[in-house]
């Protein structure tokens, strides 16, 4: 997992990494004032899809997925392949039997985005065709828990690469959260991965998130992952907000789904997510092309006429 970097600095393009992020212990305290705290309005592109959330019906709201408010899924890809790729390398050593190589363009989105890590090992080396206790040797001595030793791994080197590289917010991100908190509606984080808080602050937007569920609290918790709303309906009882008041921003099918089951009042999907575009007909949420094109509506133009 990610150590000492509660305080660091948000991270610079990732042509230039923060130089805090290379010395761990010796960061920079974050205030508030290092963030913008006003914005100009939310003005979605021409001819894209628009969802403007109206705040005296919509009280909360939840992004699905760490690809959604922040870049670190970019770095968690890479981490995975490494170690599965040196997995399937001793597999075949091992056994004789050569198995592809972990694809990030094609395996991430379909086996790890959004998902647990150790459920989204377990799928990707079913479809491999990999018995994991074949090439356990390597991992540790028998009887080794691979999949265990695989996610701290994967773990591992992800804490390696944010150190290296730094973590930045996605577009959009910074301006929308502002934009929900200034018209007094909660914002909330639900991902599949460890240290969401850290990377949150990390890329500058943890003093815009009041609640983050991660897989630390999934496992404290004993939660589900997606497409099960065990998360998310844990992270409304955090936030006491009531799911026919909260908005869900998805990226993935699976959190499509759990937002579905757990009866959230708006569900929207990004149509240019790492997974693909959401299928409207099958989920029936909004598709929106970006960050950029949800917006929350003034109050005043939310309220109904008055009768003279």
């Amino acid at each position: 997992m990610i150590r000492n970097l509660e305080t660091t600095t948000h991270a610079r393009p990732r042509t230039a990494p923060h130089p805090a992020l290379r010395t761990p212990g010796t960061l920079p305290a974050v205030t508030e004032t290092d963030f913008p705290t006003a914005r100009e309005p939310a003005r979605p592109p021409d001819n894209a899809g628009v969802l403007v959330l109206d705040p005296t019906r919509t009280t909360a709201a939840v992004f699905g997925a760490e690809a959604l408010l922040t870049d670190a899924s970019t770095l968690r890809a890479a981490a995975w392949k490494e170690v599965l790729d040196s997995f399937l390398i001793e597999y075949a050593h091992t056994t004789g039997r050569r198995r592809p190589a972990f694809d990030i363009a094609v395996d991430h989105p379909a086996y790890l985005l959004g998902r647990l890590g150790e459920e989204g090992a377990v799928d990707f080396l079913q479809g491999r065709g990999c018995r994991p206790d074949l090439a356990a040797g390597h991992l540790g001595p028998p009887p080794a828990d691979v999949l265990r030793l695989l996610l701290a791994r994967a773990e591992r080197r992800f804490a390696e690469l944010v150190q290296e590289r730094g973590v930045g917010p996605r577009s959009g991100a910074r301006d929308l959260l502002l934009d929900l908190r200034s018209h007094d509606v909660a914002t909330a984080a639900v991902w599949t991965g460890y240290d969401g808080r850290q990377l949150l602050r990390c890329a500058g937007l943890g003093h815009l998130v009041d609640t983050c569920t991660d897989a630390e609290d999934a496992r404290t918790h004993r939660l589900a992952g997606p497409p099960d709303p065990a998360m998310l309906l844990h992270t409304l009882s955090r936030l006491h907000a009531q799911p026919e008041r909260t908005a869900l921003i998805a990226v993935t099918p699976d959190d499509v789904l759990a937002g579905r089951r757990g009866r959230l009042a708006v569900v929207a999907a990004l149509g240019h997510g790492e997974r693909g575009r959401p299928s409207a007909a099958q989920s029936g949420v909004l598709v929106v092309p970006g960050l950029n094109a949800i917006t929350v509506a003034p109050r005043e133009e939310t309220r109904a006429p008055t009768r003279t």
